[in-house]
């Protein structure tokens, strides 16, 4: 059976969703500041707010802790957005020079707005501490995609032309994908030091959190990622039904330019998150994105979310992050823990999920 990174890699060679609501709620997970994940940097500027209100809940819990992690991690991915579109997007110079400008003021601009925003939020009454967590990050969220939005705002005609896969503007792809990086970096981080996640509720999501991960790679992490799976493919075809014509594609994402593998990423991402995906997609890729959702809807529907496997997971989500963050972590035995963990499942899977799942894969591999 195939793995589902080998899937989603095979028909990508061959060729707005941003959530407003973050949707936490508290689950069982025993995290705490101390683990690597949490961006504990310290922000420079002394930002005065007045202390929350809400009720009978620990409003100075939340100012001492919250709001500061909040701040922290905001400049910190203004700051990662900032890099990632000079360098992953192969922008011209003077594009560059125009985006260059209109950041140096976002920080100012950021704090200020969500100094005028909290102290709105004083005047209100919070039944929960999650609920005033929820409206604090959206509106945050908000606040970044407008500075990124005024980024990009002057840019020239380049970024008013489609991307390779995409019918929408360059520019608005851009928002989209760092916008994804933004609210998955910031979900996890809220999970890992608050103890506020959101549940997924099937296999597709983590790999949506895994995509979302890799749109923040740099281009030298990029290519190693798709240098692992080529060299792991190579050398074990984890019982996928291959050919000489799947392998050779597979070879040529790694020798392809990071642009193009960037690219990859945002279609298979955009296939799994986005419903109407369909009527952005060009024309070629129709069949493909028929196929892939046509497939995970199998995967999910007979992929089971129990301890175990929620473990797993979760743990390879966490090796996933930590590569990302430039930890001591090691790609190339996290995706083999991912196909690993597909293949023991669809082992045990009905023999008709097996079968229709097969079948699925077999249309897909021979499409042109």
């Amino acid at each position: 059976m195939p793995t589902l990174f080998a899937i989603s890699l095979f028909a990508m060679s061959s060729a707005y969703a941003i959530s407003n609501k973050l949707n936490f709620y508290n689950v069982e997970v025993n995290r705490t500041s101390n683990d690597p994940l949490y961006m504990n940097n310290t922000i420079e500027e002394n930002i005065h707010f007045h202390t929350l209100d809400y009720n009978n809940l620990s409003s100075i819990e939340l100012y001492t802790n919250f709001v500061p992690f909040l701040l922290n991690i905001s400049m910190k991915l203004l700051e990662n957005v900032h890099e990632n579109i000079k360098n992953n997007y192969e922008l011209n110079i003077e594009d560059i020079k125009v985006i260059e400008a209109a950041s140096g003021s976002n920080k100012l601009e950021y704090q200020s707005m969500l100094r005028e925003n909290l102290n709105k939020m004083n005047r209100i009454k919070y039944t929960s501490p999650e609920v005033l967590l929820l409206d604090l990050t959206d509106f945050s969220n908000y606040l970044l995609q407008t500075l990124i939005e005024n980024r990009l705002h002057k840019t020239s005609d380049n970024l008013l032309q489609p991307s390779k896969w995409y019918k929408n503007l360059l520019k608005y792809s851009i928002l989209r994908q760092q916008m994804k990086i933004i609210i998955n970096v910031i979900e996890v981080n809220i999970c890992y030091k608050f103890s506020i996640c959101v549940q997924k509720s099937d296999y597709k999501e983590y790999l949506i959190e895994w995509l979302r991960h890799l749109f923040n790679a740099d281009n030298v992490k990029l290519r190693s990622f798709f240098h692992a799976i080529s060299n792991l493919l190579y050398k074990n075809t984890f019982g996928i039904k291959t050919n000489a014509k799947f392998r050779q594609k597979i070879g040529n994402i790694w020798k392809s330019d990071s642009y193009y593998q960037r690219n990859l990423v945002d279609f298979l991402d955009e296939t799994l998150s986005e419903y109407d995906v369909l009527k952005v997609v060009n024309d070629e890729l129709r069949n493909y994105v028929i196929l892939l959702k046509e497939l995970f809807k199998v995967i999910d529907d007979n992929y089971q979310l129990n301890d175990s496997n929620e473990r797993k997971l979760g743990h390879i989500s966490k090796h996933f992050f930590l590569w990302i963050d430039n930890k001591n972590i090691q790609i190339k035995p996290v995706i083999k823990d991912v196909a690993d963990n597909m293949r023991e499942n669809v082992r045990i899977w009905p023999i008709d999920a097996q079968n229709k799942l097969d079948n699925i894969w077999t249309k897909i591999i021979t499409l042109e």
